[in-house]
């Protein structure tokens, strides 16, 4: 057994004492007993239900009196959870987490945590890796890097542009060595300063906002120490971390020997790739990646990395004119901003002075596609990725989004096949969103089949994004409502179960049980009153419940369950307490009910409308006209 719920633990004082008490990161609950669970497994102990023993829980009555949202609790624990459990399945320790599958845990010792960090310590001895990294203002993330980094490498070099925070500071408190660099409006020239000053054998460059894995590093050191002499370098992608079940990944040559001409070139979106070919050699690709974890997404990082960006842009565009992947990255960065027009025209000039097998005219064929297709032309984005086949060979991105062309022109016969046709291929350089080869792939697929009306291969390609990406709503979403048009209750019914273990018991999974209970006959106000009762979110599913009693016009059964939520200081709740007076004539009593809910949400703008009426009928202001004041529906 890979778990117990924690309501009631029998624990050997022992064993609490070795593995320590709940851990109070949870704050409010959720998930403090995955996690106690999980470590009595790891410290080599069982789990066991005793089936003759019965305690009485009464369900839900802490959560129901919790201020906060039951889900977005869950959702930031089960972060927390992960997070602080992620080496033991990133070295395949673990074989996964308590709560995430029913099967028994599987350990590997040899690969436990501690195990892999001091073979790695020895190893990288052995490899005489310099880490190489420019930096500046970036207290905020360099110590998280700099961390997962240390015990990967023999010397770490920081060298710092111009910082004025704390950077210089953490980089030496890590056991970095720090130099100053005038910053010259280009990246190549920073970072050849950090390859001049490195001593190992080979290099390594990571930027601040990057996090490498215990995994990775284990992998990297390994490649190092047992690279034949032909090999000079070795590609490891770069990971966004933003999307859990896919996410973007760049490849980059990150490995490298530190052999005399190897430099970065560019001022922006720099790279050493050229300098490697111009020596000879062979570069391989590694079972590793470094995660972009720390990347800055604020409004404010963001217009400052545009501003910076485009200058830095114009001046490269000035100086090569002819250079292709100076077109691309200006393109690429104009299709990122939203100037598809622009990332046209630098698009296409970037595929004129291209040769086919150079790396970014894939992605080139690609950006110029999607451009077109914001643009609202799908023929011609079509043709650019027909165009884009020819020219490089088959390639995963321009199959997945020709296929998107072909569904919204309604030819889903040829989506369908288009779509069967993405599959990876890692003998060349991608930077591709690892969805469409998992949870996109079989969305899009799904939808297509359903428009073939192909039920049931719609139903398994659902199906397998879902396994994908549990946490992807709208896959379920889609298959629930396909499900209940083919009278699939039991299809339906899995999904609404997947749903309330995935996001809680909310109103959203409120709803559709009620629209499962009327597909299946039954009265949907019934299976509302029950589920209010025993719900993990009994909240939303009361107001869910109010409202569908109200819509009915059944307002003196409705207004016990907005009592109730207006006590948990609900604001729609109180809103409707409000409606239910005005229609009643209780004006005063409904002012107070408004105000209250405009303190709880002052951006409601039906609530303020409502105010404005009746104090305006109630004398507060002039020229008050009962006529005015009419409850909405």
């Amino acid at each position: 057994m890979s778990m117990l719920v924690g309501f009631c633990l029998a624990v050997r004082r022992t064993v609490l004492e070795e593995v320590g008490l709940f851990d109070e990161g949870f704050v409010k609950g959720m998930y403090e007993d995955n996690d106690l669970s999980y470590r009595i497994l790891r410290a080599g102990y069982r789990l066991v239900v005793s089936t003759r023993s019965y305690v009485h829980h009464e369900g839900h009555r802490s959560l129901n009196r919790l201020e906060e949202d039951p889900r977005r609790l869950l959702t930031q624990n089960g972060v927390y959870f992960r997070e602080k459990w992620k080496e033991d399945i990133e070295t395949g320790f673990s074989s996964h987490l308590s709560g995430d599958s029913n099967r028994p845990i599987e350990f590997n010792s040899s690969r436990r945590p501690d195990v892999v960090r001091e073979r790695l310590k020895e190893r990288a001895a052995l490899a005489n890796i310099s880490l190489c990294m420019i930096v500046k203002d970036e207290e905020r993330v360099l110590g998280d890097c700099l961390k997962s980094a240390a015990d990967a490498f023999a010397q770490m070099i920081v060298v710092d542009t111009g910082s004025t925070d704390r950077t210089q500071e953490i980089a030496r408190a890590a056991g970095a060595e720090v130099y100053e660099s005038l910053w010259q409006d280009s990246f190549s020239a920073a970072r050849n300063v950090s390859l001049r000053k490195a001593t190992g054998d080979w290099l390594f460059w990571l930027d601040a906002d990057d996090t490498l894995p215990l995994a990775s590093a284990a992998a990297i050191v390994e490649a190092a120490l047992s690279a034949p002499p032909e090999v000079v370098g070795f590609v490891v992608p770069v990971q966004f971390v933003g999307d859990p079940e896919g996410g973007t990944r760049v490849d980059h040559v990150k490995l490298f020997r530190n052999l005399p001409g190897v430099e970065f070139e560019g001022r922006i979106h720099e790279q050493v790739l050229p300098s490697l070919r111009a020596l000879g050699g062979q570069l391989r690709r590694l079972d590793a990646v470094v995660l972009h974890s720390g990347y800055d997404t604020s409004q404010e990082g963001q217009a400052r990395k545009k501003v910076r960006d485009w200058r830095l842009l114009d001046l490269e565009l000035k100086e090569r004119p002819l250079h292709p992947f100076v077109h691309f990255n200006v393109g690429m960065t104009a299709h990122y901003t939203g100037d598809h027009k622009r990332a046209t025209t630098h698009l296409r000039r970037c595929i004129e002075l291209a040769r086919p097998e150079e790396s970014h005219v894939r992605k080139a064929f690609s950006l110029l596609g999607i451009s077109m297709r914001e643009l609202g032309q799908p023929e011609e984005a079509l043709a650019t990725f027909q165009e884009g086949l020819g020219r490089v060979g088959e390639d995963p991105e321009l199959r997945f989004q020709g296929a998107m062309v072909l569904s919204r022109l309604g030819r889903f016969a040829e989506a369908k096949d288009w779509y069967e046709r993405v599959q990876e291929d890692p003998s060349y350089f991608t930077s591709i969103d690892r969805g469409i080869f998992g949870y996109k792939l079989h969305h899009n697929l799904a939808s297509v089949y359903a428009s073939l009306g192909r039920y049931g291969d719609a139903r398994d390609q659902y199906r397998r994004a879902i396994e994908a990406a549990p946490r992807y709503r709208e896959s379920a979403l889609e298959l629930f409502e396909l499900a209940i048009s083919h009278g699939d209750l039991k299809t339906a019914a899995e999904v609404h179960q997947h749903l309330g273990a995935t996001e809680g018991q909310g109103e959203g999974w409120a709803s559709l049980g009620a629209r499962l209970a009327e597909a299946r006959g039954e009265d949907p106000f019934s299976w509302l009153r029950n589920v209010s009762s025993t719900s993990k979110d009994a909240a939303s599913s009361r107001l869910l419940l109010a409202r569908r009693l109200l819509a009915e016009g059944k307002e003196r059964e409705a207004t016990p369950y907005l009592l109730e939520l207006e006590s948990l200081g609900n604001a729609e709740a109180i809103f409707y307490l409000g409606v239910s007076a005005i229609r009643a004539g209780r004006y005063e009593q409904a002012l107070g009910y408004m105000r209250k809910s405009q303190a709880l949400n002052p951006g409601h703008p039906d609530t303020a409308e409502q105010i404005e009426k009746l104090q305006r009928f109630l004398g507060e202001t002039q020229n008050a006209d009962v006529s005015e004041i009419a409850a909405p529906n």
